[in-house]
C-alpha cells in the first residue's frame, strides 16, 4: 500500500465523490429551474421581447394583401405604391419608416399638450408672453429631469421632455430665460445634493411595516415636495430678476400605481397650513411664491405665472390669495414628451391654441367631496374576522406585500351618483333654491354653513382663452329620439385666434317617485360637447353642432322598477361655458336670479340659453331593454348594502339631495364581516359542478368537410358562424390550458389552428420600451376635442404596430372618484361622459389600426390603497351612471375589443369571477366581443383570490378569458374532466382567437401560413446545461464507483502483481535461451525479441513491446472520460440548438420547407444562383456598383466655413479615404451614377469607427436627387485605444452598413451627403459607397467644370457631355462702374469717397482705413433670381482675404461669403498702389423683383482695410440693369418716395405714412412761460402762432396726445424763419415724454431780401428727428433754453409722420381724491393727468365693531329697533323703518389733530332716497351740516324689500378730528330708516 500511495493515481475517490456531488446538485439546479423558468416562460419571454409564434409561409397568398393593418408610415415607390420586404420564412411585410411617424407622434402629442391646457386666470391679459420679455423660472420642477411627465407605476414612461428643460423649450421660441437662475437650479438636481433624506423634486414611496401602537402600516403611501426654499435662490433671484422680471413658477405633483395621495408627508415636510396635505401648496412653494409677489409690489418683478404640472390638481384656496399676486395660472397637466413644447407653446401663444377645459372641478378643499370620508384604509371592524375567513389560504399573509391579496379590507362608495361637480352643482341647485338643507354645515368650506363659492374654485368644463367669443343665441330641434343644438360663434377679440367649446349639459326634475324610491338626480351633467376650429381674429365663425342621444335622459332606477326609467316632468338643455354656468342658464329660466335668491344665486343666468323639454308620462318600459332585446336590471345587488343578503344587518344612508346635511358623510362606514353569506362569497370560490347537458369538446380532431382549417378562411364570418366550432376542434386541450393563462406580455397562438399569438405592453401613456410618452388621458379629456383624441388614437397605435405590439393595456376607463386617487393620471376624468366619448375616441384610432385595445381596470378600481382583493360596496345607479359609463362608451361607440378585469372584488366577489359584470352587462347588454384579461397575475400565493384553482375556474365560466400569468399546460389539470369548465374555456378561446383574427395580429397570415411555436433561446440553453450537468454527473459517478472497487484489496494486489511480472519474464525468456544454446551447440541465438513487460504486445521477435504502467492506464481513462463527455456535449448542441424541429415539418404533407436565407435586400428575391429549389425560382437580377469616396468624379463641396475636403490613407488597412469633415458644417459629397430606369436601390456606406458611439443621422444629412432622405444609423464604437484626431497613429476600423432603401430615377441619380451643424459639424472618414438596385446602374464618370454658380448649368458650350452639361447657362451678365453717378460712395461722416483713373480705369480709391465707408450699388430686376456678384478690385502684394475686412449687404440682409483676393505675382508690384485689378466671385444672393440694394461696407476694426474698387459684375438670369435715377424726395422716417408722381422703378415704393397736425394754439396744448402765465398767440396771414418766446428763458410749449401704438414717427415742427441762419437746437430744448431729444438742426434762413427783421419772416417747416411714442398718451414739450438771450421763433405747429393714429389727448382722472386732489386709483397707468398718486390714508370702522354702540328710540318700532347682524357679504347695522330718535355712534381714535373726509356706506332701497335727509350728524357733539348725493334705487328689489349687500358709497364731507378719541353720530331722523355697512375716514399724508 505504501507504494499505491506513492503513485498518482486517477481513481481517487474523494475527488470523484465531490465531482459526483456537484454534477448531480447542478443537474438537479438546471433541472428544476428548467422546469420553472417554463412554467414562468410568459414574464420571461416579455422580458427578453421574444414571440415563439413564427410564421411560415408553405404556398402562395403571402403578397401585398396578406397586410390588413398597415402603418401609414411606410417606404414607397415614386408612385406611391408600398415597398415589400420578405423575411427568411417567406413573409412579405412593408418597411415602416419610424422617422415619420414618431414625428406624427410629436405632432399630435403637442398639439393635445397645448389644447388640453386649461387657463384659470389671466389678470390684465398678463399672457401670453411676448419674446421680448426676459423671463426667470422658479420651481425645482423647472429644472431638467424634475419637470413630469407621466405618473408612476406601470403606468410610468421613463421618457426624457424634447429639449430637456423648460428653460431650452422657452428658448427655442426665442425667449431670454434667466440663465443664472436656471444653473442655480440645476445644481440641486444633482443626486449627491439633498434635502433631509431625499434629493430635491418630487418623491414618493410606501411605508412598511407598523405604527407605535402596533397598526400596520400597509405599505401606506408617503409623498414629498422637496423644493428648493427661498434661501437657497434668494441672492440669484434678486441679482437677476430686475433684467429677467418675469417669474415663472412650477408647481409639480405627481402620482401612480398602489400610490394613493393620502395625508401622509415624509422627509419632516409640511404644507402651508402646517399639515400633511401633498394637493397643497408646500412651506417652501409658499415661500417663495410670497418672496416673489413682495419683490412685485416693490416693482422688481413684473408678473407672476403659475404652472400646475400635476394630473391631480391642487386645491385652491391658498393659491388664489391676494397675497401671492399670481398674474396668470395655467393647468398644464402631465403632457408627456411633449409637455415642455406644449408649455413654451402655451406660454407665448405660438404653435396650437390653448383651449382646455377643467375635466374635474377644481375645489377650494379636496378634502371636502362626499367621497372622501369612505377613500383610505378601511378594515372589518369584527374582532373574529379571522376566524370568520379561516377558510381563505394566505390570510395571515395580508401586509406581506403591497401587491398581496387584501381579504380584511373594503371600501363603500356611500357618495351614490354624486362625484365631482355633480355634487357640487346638484347642492348648489338647491342651495339656490334654498331647499333640502343644501345650506347645512356639514361639508361647508367654514364648517358652518354651505355656499357654492366658498367650495368651488374653477368648475368642471371651465377654461379661459386668450381671446373672447361672441355666441349667438343656440338653435334647439328634435329629430327623431335625438336632440340637435346647433351655436354659432365667433372670435370676439382683437388679438388672438382661439378655440371655443359648445358644451351642452341636461337638467332633470328631481320627483317624488325619486324621493321615495331612492332615486337621484344630478342637478346638471353633461350630454355633449363639440370644438370649433380656429376662429381667427375678424373672420365670421363658426357654427357648431352637438346631437343629444334621447337616452341621455334616462336614469337607473336600483330599488323600484330596477332598471332604466324615464320620468315625466321638466327637462332642460342649458348650453354653458362651463357645468355652473349651464346651471345658472337652467335656474334662470326657471324664474331665479341673484336678487330674488338674497344673493344665494351667483350670477344671473341666461335663460336664451337653455331649452325646455316637458315629458308628459312615466316610461318605464322604452330603456329597460338594449336594441338586441336584452333586458337590462340590477346585476350588482351583492354590492349594495341595502339589498346584499350578506348585510341583511348592515344598512347606510346614501347620499340623497333629498337631505344634503343629514346625509353628507363626515365619518367612514364601519363593516363587519361574519354574515355567513358574506363569508361564503369572500371565498376565493367553490366547487363547480357540471351542468345538465354540458358535454367534454372536442379536442385535436378535424371535422370540417373542407379539411383542416387555417384561422385566416375564418377572417370574413362573424363570432357566431359554425366553422368556428371546427375550428375549436382542432385546437388540443393543452393549448386551450395554455392559450388562458399564457398572457403576461402575450397573448398565446395556436399552431393547430394557425393563430399567430400576439406581444402585448402596458401603458396609458404609451409605450415603455420606446421611452416616448403621450399626453395623459387626463389632458385628453381636457381638450374636449374629440378628433384630436382618436388621432392621439391613431398615433399611439402607429407606435404599437413599429414597435411589434398588437395588444395594449390601455387606456384606462376608471372614474376621479376622488382627487386623491393615485392612478388618476391614467384616467379620463370625474365625469363618465366626457370620459368615455375619449375613451370611445382614442380607441376608435387604434383599433381602426389592429390594435386590441385592453382597457383597464374594468371596474370601480377607482382607489389603488388595498386595491388586490378590496371589497367594493356601491349601489346600482352610481354603477350605470358613473363608474361604468366610460367602459360602456368605449364598448358601445368605439368598439372597444379588449378589457382587463380589475384586482377589486364587486361586493365579496373578484372582478374577474362575477358573471353580473363580465357576462350580464359587459357581452349581453352592451354587446361586447373581445377579449377580457384579468390584471397582472402575481402568482397564488400572492393573489389567491385570482388564481386559486376555483378562482380560476369561476372566473371562466363568469367571462374572463385570459389570466395575465406565466404560461401553464397544467394549470386546469383539476378540471380537465370538468365539462362546464372545459366548455367555458373553449369559449374563451372563441373569443381570443376572433380578437387575433381581427387585429394587427392577422397582418401576414393567409390560409397558406402554418404558424410553429419555437423552442426559445434560454429554454434550449437551460436544457442543453441540464444534459451536460447529467453527463458529468453520470461519467464522476461512474470513475466514483471505479475509484473504490480498484482502491479496495483488488488495485493494491493487481498493482503488486503487475510490477513482479517483469522479473519473472525476464528469468523464463533467459531460461529459453540457454535451453536452445544447449541444442545447437555453443552458438546461441542473439536475435530474440526484447524483454517481455506487463502487457507487452507481441513476444520474441525483434519488436519493441508496449508495456501498461499505471501512468498509461491513467490516460487512457481519462481519455475515454473525456472523448465520452465532448461527444456528449456536441450532441447536446445539435439537439439542443439546430434550428426548431418544429420548422422543418410541413403540416399534412409531411415534407421538409425550404426557407430561403439568401434573399437580396432590395427586390426580395433569392440572390443563391445554385440553389434550385423552387421557392428559389425567381432570382434576383439586381446589379451593384462600389464609388470611392476619393473618385474625381465625386463632387466635394467646401463648407460654409470655406476648408475644404482633402483624400487621406490608411496604409495599414489599404484604404484611401475622404476626410476634413469635422468642424466643417456644410462640406458635401455628391455621387453620381447612372440608372437605365427607374426603380429602388439600397445604399451602402463604408465609414470609420470612432472610439465612442456615433448616431450618424444626427451629424450628417443625405439628399437623394435633392430630395433629404429620412434615416437612422449609429457606428458603434471600436475598443481601438489607439485612435487618434490627428492621423498620426492607428485608427479604428471602417465599418459597410445598409443606410436607406430609396427611389432613383431614370438616368443620373445624385446621392449628396451633407455634415450638418450640431456640434459644429462632424463625420468620421469616408470610404466609399455601395449601391444594389433593381435596375442596371453605372458609375457616372465626367465632372463639370464650367458650372454656372447661379443656375448650375454648363458654362462651357463646347462641352458635349449630353447628361450633366446637356442643359447650358443662359444667364446673363451687367457691369457697373463704381464710379457711376448712380453709385451712392460715401465715408462714415457722410462725405463722399473720391475716385481716380489709371491706365484707363476709373476706381474709387482711398477705401483704406476708411472704417464704415460704403459703396452701393442699386440695381433692378424683372423677377425673382439668383444672382452671383463678381468684383474688380486691386490686387494687394499678398494674399488678401476679402470677407475679413468687407462686408457685403444684399437688401439690409448680411450676406454671409468667403472670398480671398489673390496676390499679384508681379515682383514689382511691391505696393498695393503698384498692383493690378483682378475679378474675384463674391457669392451667389437671393435677388427680388424690383430694386435691389447692394452694398460694400468696410468693416470697423484696428486697421480698416478693402483695396481700390473698380467694378461689379451681377450674373444672373433674370433682367438686370443698373438704376439710373436718384430719388429726390426721400421720406427720412420709412425710406421710400414722397414724390407721388415719379413713375421710376427707384421710386416705385411710395411714402404711407400718415402725417398728424397739432396746431401750437390748441386747446390742447399747454402754453406757459417761467411764472407759469399763458403765453400769447397771434394771428397773421391765415396762420395763428404762439408768439413772445424770444427772450422767455423756460418757456415751455407742451404738446398732449394719444398713439394708438407703440413707434417710432418723424417730428417736424414749422416756426417762423429768421434773417438769418438760426441753430435752432442751441436755442431750443425738446423733450419727449420726459427725456431729452438729442437733434441738431438748423433752421434756414428767409432768403427774401425783403424780410430783414424776424417779424417779417415766413413760416418753414424744420425736421427734427425720428422720436419713440408710446402706446396711449405722450407729452412733447418744447423748452426755451436759458442764455445770455434766451431765443425762440414764434412756433405755429407741429408734424407727425408715421404709420399710427393720433388723437387728441381725452384722459379724466375718474378717482380725484377728495381730500389731496390727486389720483387715487394705483392701477391707472396714465402719467399725465394721474402721474401724481393720492397717499392719503384711510381708516375704516365696521358696522358690526365693538367701537359702535346703538341707543334704540325711545319708541322702537314694532317690526324692530336697530340692530347687528351678519351674512356671508359681512357685518352690519340695520335700522328698521320708524325708529326716529335711535343713534348709531362710531368711536374712532386719530393719531393727530387735521381734516379728514367722512363717507359713510350704506344699502340702497327699492326707491331713491337722500342719506341726509334721513339721518342727522354729529362730530364731538357738534351737528354737521351736509348734502349727500342721491342713493339710486335697486330696480332688482320689491317693495319694501332691503339687502345687506352691494352698498353705495355716500360722501358727509371733510370734517374736523381732535387729537384721540372722537365720536361720529348718526341719528335717524324721521320714518325712514336703512342699512349700514360702515364709515371711514380719508385722512391727509
Amino acid at each position: 500500500m505504501s507504494y499505491v500511495r506513492k503513485k498518482k493515481s486517477i481513481f481517487a475517490t474523494s475527488v470523484w465523490v465531490m465531482l459526483t456531488i456537484f454534477f448531480t446538485l447542478t443537474t438537479a439546479f438546471f433541472g428544476v429551474g428548467t422546469s420553472i423558468a417554463i412554467d414562468n416562460a410568459a414574464p420571461i419571454n416579455k422580458t427578453l421581447g421574444i414571440n415563439t409564434y413564427v410564421k411560415v409561409q408553405t404556398g402562395q397568398g403571402m403578397g401585398e394583401k396578406a397586410e390588413r393593418f398597415s402603418s401609414d408610415y411606410i417606404e414607397r415607390n415614386a408612385d406611391g405604391t408600398p415597398i415589400y420586404e420578405t423575411d427568411a420564412q417567406g413573409n412579405k411585410s412593408t418597411i415602416k419608416e419610424n422617422s415619420s411617424m414618431r414625428k406624427n407622434s410629436q405632432a399630435v402629442s403637442e398639439q393635445v399638450a397645448v389644447e388640453g391646457t386649461v387657463l384659470l386666470w389671466n389678470k390684465s391679459e398678463a399672457l401670453p408672453f411676448s419674446t421680448t420679455e426676459k423671463i426667470s423660472l422658479f420651481g425645482i420642477a423647472s429644472a431638467e429631469g424634475k419637470y413630469a411627465v407621466s405618473g408612476y407605476g406601470s403606468g410610468q414612461i421613463p421618457a426624457t421632455p424634447t429639449y430637456n428643460s423648460l428653460a431650452n423649450a422657452l428658448k427655442q421660441k426665442g425667449f431670454d430665460v434667466n440663465e443664472k437662475l436656471d444653473q442655480r437650479y440645476a445644481y440641486f438636481t444633482d443626486e449627491n445634493v439633498k434635502k433631509g433624506d431625499f434629493t430635491y423634486g418630487l418623491h414618493a414611496g410606501r411605508w412598511v411595516g407598523t405604527y407605535s401602537d402596533g397598526t400596520n402600516k400597509n405599505y401606506r403611501p408617503v409623498y414629498c415636495v422637496n423644493e428648493v426654499p427661498w434661501n437657497e435662490i434668494k441672492s440669484v433671484a434678486t441679482e437677476t430678476l430686475p433684467t429677467y422680471n418675469n417669474a415663472v413658477f412650477v408647481v409639480s405633483r405627481r402620482a401612480g400605481e398602489d400610490q394613493d395621495i393620502i395625508d401622509n408627508v415624509e422627509n419632516g415636510e409640511t404644507d402651508v397650513n402646517g399639515g400633511m396635505n401633498h394637493l397643497e401648496l408646500s412651506v417652501d412653494e409658499a415661500e417663495v411664491l410670497k418672496e416673489l409677489a413682495a419683490l412685485k409690489r416693490t416693482g422688481v418683478v413684473k408678473k407672476i405665472i403659475v404652472l400646475l404640472n400635476t394630473a391631480n390638481p391642487l386645491q385652491f384656496a391658498e393659491i388664489t390669495k391676494d397675497e401671492y399676486a399670481i398674474d396668470a395660472c395655467l393647468w398644464t397637466g402631465i403632457g408627456g414628451s411633449e409637455a415642455l413644447v406644449g408649455v413654451a407653446d402655451a406660454l407665448s401663444n405660438t404653435g396650437y391654441i390653448v383651449s382646455g377645459h377643467a375635466p374635474d372641478a377644481l375645489l377650494m378643499n379636496n378634502h371636502l367631496t362626499p367621497a372622501d370620508a369612505n377613500f383610505e384604509d378601511f378594515t372589518w371592524t369584527n374582532s373574529n374576522v379571522k376566524e370568520k375567513l379561516k377558510d381563505l389560504a394566505y390570510l395571515d399573509d395580508e401586509y406581506k406585500y403591497y401587491y398581496q391579496t387584501h381579504n380584511l379590507k373594503y371600501m363603500v362608495y356611500q357618495e351614490g351618483i354624486y362625484v365631482g361637480y355633480r355634487y357640487f352643482e346638484t347642492r348648489y341647485e338647491d342651495y339656490v333654491m334654498d331647499r333640502f338643507s343644501a345650506n347645512g354645515a356639514n361639508g361647508a368650506f367654514d364648517g358652518n354653513k354651505w355656499n357654492y363659492k366658498n367650495e368651488v374654485a374653477f368648475s368642471f368644463g371651465y377654461g379661459l382663452s386668450y381671446t373672447e367669443f361672441e355666441r349667438e343665441k343656440p338653435t334647439f330641434r328634435e329629430e327623431n329620439d335625438k336632440y340637435v343644438v346647433t351655436m354659432k360663434i365667433k372670435n370676439a377679440g382683437s388679438k388672438y385666434s382661439g378655440k371655443d367649446v359648445l358644451q351642452v349639459y341636461l337638467n332633470k326634475p328631481y320627483t317624488d317617485y325619486d324621493k321615495a324610491n331612492g332615486v337621484e338626480k344630478a342637478g346638471i351633467e353633461l350630454v355633449g360637447f363639440a370644438k370649433t376650429g380656429e376662429l381667427k381674429v375678424g373672420a365670421d365663425g363658426e357654427t357648431v353642432t352637438v346631437t343629444v342621444d334621447k337616452e341621455s335622459f334616462r336614469t337607473y332606477d336600483s330599488y323600484g322598477a330596477k332598471t332604466y326609467i324615464l320620468e315625466k316632468g321638466d327637462y332642460y338643455l342649458s348650453v354653458g361655458t362651463s357645468a355652473h354656468d349651464a346651471l345658472n342658464n337652467v335656474l334662470a329660466a326657471k324664474g331665479y336670479t341673484p336678487a330674488n335668491t338674497d344673493g344665494r344665486m351667483d350670477a344671473a343666468g341666461d335663460a336664451d340659453m337653455t331649452y325646455k323639454i316637458t315629458i308628459a308620462e312615466d316610461d318605464f318600459e322604452t330603456y329597460s331593454k338594449n336594441e338586441n332585446g336584452v333586458e337590462i336590471t340590477n346585476r350588482f345587488d351583492d354590492a349594495d348594502l341595502n339589498l346584499y343578503e350578506g348585510t341583511a344587518d348592515q344598512k347606510i344612508k346614501y347620499v340623497t339631495r333629498s337631505d344634503w346635511n343629514g346625509t353628507y358623510p363626515t365619518e367612514s362606514v364601519k363593516l363587519k364581516c361574519e354574515n355567513d353569506r358574506m363569508v361564503y362569497d369572500m371565498q376565493y370560490g367553490h366547487e363547480v359542478t357540471v351542468k345538465d347537458g354540458d358535454k367534454m369538446p372536442v379536442y385535436g380532431t378535424v371535422t370540417s368537410s373542407q379539411g383542416a382549417l387555417n384561422i385566416a378562411m375564418l377572417e370574413e364570418l362573424s363570432y357566431d358562424d359554425p366553422l368556428w366550432e371546427d375550428l375549436l376542434n382542432q385546437m388540443t386541450q393543452e393549448e386551450q390550458i395554455y392559450m388562458m393563462n399564457y398572457g403576461m406580455g402575450y397573448l398565446a397562438g395556436a399552431e393547430s389552428v394557425g393563430a399567430p399569438g400576439v406581444k402585448a405592453t402596458d401603458g396609458p401613456q404609451g409605450l415603455y420600451h420606446t421611452k416616448y410618452a403621450f399626453p395623459s388621458p387626463t389632458m385628453s379629456a381636457a381638450t374636449f376635442n374629440i378628433d384630436l383624441v382618436q388621432e392621439l388614437g391613431d398615433a399611439y397605435a402607429h407606435e404599437a404596430l413599429h414597435s411589434g405590439y398588437t395588444m395594449v393595456y390601455a387606456p384606462g376607463g376608471n372614474i376621479h372618484r376622488t382627487l386623491y386617487s393615485g392612478r388618476n393620471f391614467e384616467y379620463y376624468s370625474e365625469d363618465g361622459f366626457l370620459g368615455g366619448k375619449m375613451l370611445a375616441a382614442q380607441v376608435k384610432g387604434m383599433v381602426n389600426k389592429g390594435i386590441i385595445v385592453c382597457s383597464k381596470h374594468f371596474a370601480f378600481n377607482d382607489q389603488e390603497l388595498n386595491r388586490y382583493g378590496v371589497a367594493t360596496f356601491f349601489n346600482e345607479q352610481s354603477a350605470r351612471e358613473i363608474y361604468l359609463r366610460v367602459f360602456e362608451n368605449g364598448v358601445r361607440e368605439g368598439k372597444m375589443n379588449g378589457l382587463m378585469s380589475a384586482f377589486n372584488r364587486i361586493g365579496c366577489t373578484w372582478t374577474g369571477r362575477h358573471k353580473g359584470l363580465l357576462t350580464d352587462v359587459l357581452r349581453n347588454e352592451w354587446g361586447f366581443v373581445g377579449v377580457v384579461e384579468t390584471d397582472a397575475c402575481s402568482g397564488a400565493p400572492t393573489t389567491p383570490h385570482m388564481e386559486d384553482k376555483y378562482a380560476l375556474a369561476e372566473g371562466l365560466i363568469a367571462g374572463n378569458d385570459v389570466w395575465m400569468s406565466r404560461g401553464s399546460k397544467t394549470l386546469l389539470d383539476d378540471f380537465k374532466n370538468n365539462a362546464t369548465v372545459m366548455l367555458a374555456l373553449r369559449e374563451s378561446c372563441h373569443r381570443v382567437l376572433y380578437t387575433q383574427l381581427h387585429s394587427a395580429a392577422i397582418n401576414g397570415i393567409t390560409v397558406n401560413t402554418k404558424m410553429i411555436q419555437v423552442t426559445p433561446w434560454w429554454e434550449a440553453l437551460l436544457k442543453f446545461l441540464t444534459a451536460t450537468s447529467a453527463v458529468a454527473a453520470t461519467l464522476a459517478l461512474v470513475m466514483a464507483v471505479a475509484s473504490v472497487l480498484l482502491n479496495g484489496k483488488l488495485y493494491p494486489q493487481t498493482l503488486a502483481k503487475l510490477e513482479k511480472q517483469p522479473e519473472k519474464a525476464k528469468e523464463a525468456d533467459n531460461a529459453t535461451k540457454a535451453s536452445l544454446a544447449a541444442e545447437t551447440g555453443a552458438k546461441g541465438s542473439t536475435g530474440g525479441g526484447s524483454q517481455g513487460s506487463v502487457g507487452s504486445i507481441g513476444s520474441g521477435g525483434s519488436g519493441k513491446k508496449f508495456t501498461l504502467t499505471q501512468k498509461s492506464f491513467n490516460a487512457i481513462v481519462a481519455g475515454a472520460l473525456a472523448f465520452v463527455f465532448v461527444l456528449s456535449t456536441v450532441i447536446s448542441s445539435i439537439v439542443f440548438f439546430s434550428p426548431d424541429p418544429a420548422l422543418k415539418e410541413n403540416g399534412a404533407g409531411g415534407g421538409e420547407i425550404h426557407l430561403c436565407t439568401h434573399h437580396c435586400p432590395v427586390c426580395g428575391k433569392c440572390n443563391d444562383y445554385e440553389c434550385e429549389d423552387p421557392v428559389c425560382a425567381d432570382k434576383c437580377k439586381c446589379t451593384d456598383i462600389t464609388i470611392e469616396a476619393e473618385s474625381e468624379y465625386v463632387e466635394k463641396i467646401n463648407g460654409t466655413n470655406g476648408n475644404r475636403l482633402y483624400t487621406g490613407v490608411d496604409e495599414e488597412r489599404n484604404v484611401t479615404y475622404v476626410t476634413g469633415f469635422d468642424g466643417n458644417p456644410g462640406a458635401k459629397m455628391v455621387f453620381k451614377f447612372l440608372s437605365d430606369k427607374a426603380g429602388r436601390t439600397l445604399m451602402k456606406a463604408t465609414i470609420r469607427r470612432r472610439p465612442w458611439n456615433f448616431d450618424l443621422h444626427e451629424f450628417v444629412n443625405i439628399y437623394v436627387n435633392g430630395e433629404k432622405i429620412d434615416y437612422e444609423h449609429r457606428l458603434i464604437g471600436t475598443s481601438d485605444d489607439t485612435w487618434t484626431d490627428d492621423g498620426t497613429e492607428g485608427k479604428g476600423d471602417f465599418d459597410t452598413f445598409n443606410l436607406k432603401n430609396f427611389e432613383i430615377v431614370e438616368g443620373l441619380n445624385e446621392v449628396t451627403f451633407e455634415v450638418g451643424t450640431k456640434s459644429g459639424g462632424q463625420c468620421p472618414h469616408f470610404d466609399k459607397i455601395e449601391l444594389i438596385a433593381t435596375s442596371v446602374i453605372s458609375d457616372y464618370r465626367h465632372t463639370c467644370a464650367s458650372k454656372c454658380a447661379v443656375c448650375g448649368k454648363c458654362k462651357n458650350l463646347e462641352c458635349d457631355d449630353d447628361i450633366v452639361c446637356k442643359e447650358k447657362c443662359d444667364c446673363k451678365s451687367v457691369t457697373i462702374e463704381a464710379e457711376s453717378e448712380f453709385v451712392e460712395r460715401k465715408k462714415a461722416d457722410g462725405s463722399a469717397l473720391n475716385t481716380a483713373t489709371e491706365n484707363d480705369v476709373t476706381f474709387v480709391k482711398d477705401l483704406n482705413g476708411n472704417a464704415n465707408a460704403t459703396i452701393t450699388f442699386k440695381v433692378s430686376s424683372d423677377k425673382e433670381a439668383k444672382a452671383a456678384l463678381n468684383a474688380t478690385l486691386r490686387m494687394m502684394p499678398w494674399a488678401f482675404s476679402l470677407n475679413q475686412y468687407v462686408d457685403i449687404e444684399v437688401n439690409g440682409e448680411k450676406v454671409e461669403y468667403k472670398a480671398n483676393l489673390k496676390k499679384d505675382e508681379n515682383e514689382e508690384h511691391d505696393t498695393p498702389a503698384k498692383c493690378d485689378f483682378t475679378s474675384v466671385e463674391l457669392a451667389v444672393v437671393n435677388f427680388k423683383k424690383g430694386v435691389n440694394i447692394v452694398k460694400f461696407i468696410v468693416k470697423d476694426g484696428s486697421y480698416p482695410q478693402c483695396p481700390d474698387f473698380d467694378k461689379l459684375e451681377i450674373v444672373s438670369p433674370a433682367e438686370v440693369k443698373e438704376c439710373a435715377h436718384k430719388c429726390e424726395h426721400v421720406c427720412a422716417l420709412c425710406g421710400k418716395c414722397l414724390d407721388k408722381t415719379c413713375t421710376d422703378i427707384v421710386c416705385e415704393e411710395k411714402c404711407s405714412c400718415k402725417v398728424s397736425v397739432i396746431e401750437a394754439e390748441a386747446d390742447s396744448v399747454d402754453r406757459k412761460k417761467a411764472d407759469g402765465s399763458a403765453l400769447n398767440t397771434a394771428t397773421e396771414n391765415n396762420i395763428t402762432f404762439v408768439k413772445d418766446l424770444n427772450g422767455n428763458a423756460n418757456a415751455t410749449v407742451t404738446f398732449k396726445f394719444n398713439s394708438d401704438k407703440d413707434c417710432s414717427v418723424l417730428l417736424k415742427a414749422t416756426f417762423r424763419a429768421m434773417p438769418w441762419d438760426f441753430p435752432l437746437h442751441q436755442y431750443v430744448g425738446i423733450e419727449v415724454n420726459g427725456a431729452m431729444l438729442d437733434y441738431n438742426k438748423m433752421l434756414p434762413k428767409d432768403v427774401n431780401s425783403d424780410h430783414d427783421t424776424p417779424a417779417k419772416c415766413d413760416f418753414v417747416s424744420v425736421e427734427l428727428g425720428t422720436i419713440t411714442l408710446n402706446k396711449g398718451s405722450n407729452v412733447i414739450k418744447f423748452i426755451v433754453k436759458e442764455a445770455s438771450y434766451p431765443q425762440c421763433p414764434d412756433f405755429d405747429k407741429i408734424e407727425i409722420f408715421g404709420d399710427v393714429e393720433i388723437s387728441e389727448y381725452s384722459h379724466k382722472c375718474e378717482s380725484v381724491c377728495p381730500v389731496c386732489g390727486k389720483c387715487a386709483n394705483k392701477a391707472c397707468e396714465d402719467d399725465i393727468a394721474c402721474k401724481e398718486k393720492c397717499d392719503c390714508t384711510v381708516k375704516t370702522i365696521e358696522a358690526e365693531s365693538d367701537d359702535v354702540t346703538i341707543t334704540q328710540a325711545e319708541t322702537p318700532a314694532t317690526w324692530g329697533g336697530v340692530v347687528k347682524g351678519s351674512n356671508e357679504y359681512g357685518g352690519y347695522i340695520k335700522a328698521e323703518n320708524g325708529n326716529a330718535g335711535s343713534k348709531i355712534t362710531f368711536k374712532v381714535t386719530a393719531e393727530k389733530a387735521g381734516k379728514a373726509l367722512l363717507r359713510v356706506y350704506i344699502a340702497p332701497k327699492c326707491n331713491d332716497y337722500y342719506f341726509h335727509n334721513e339721518y342727522t350728524v354729529k362730530i364731538n357733539g357738534a351737528e354737521y351740516t351736509f348734502e349727500s348725493k342721491m342713493v339710486e334705487k335697486d330696480e332688482e328689489l320689491s317693495d319694501n324689500q332691503w339687502l345687506a349687500h352691494n352698498y353705495v358709497c355716500v360722501v358727509i364731507g371733510e370734517v374736523d378730528l381732535s387729537l384721540g378719541e372722537n365720536s361720529i353720530e348718526f341719528s335717524q331722523k324721521g320714518y325712514a330708516g336703512t342699512i349700514m355697512d360702515k364709515i371711514d375716514f380719508v385722512i391727509a399724508a
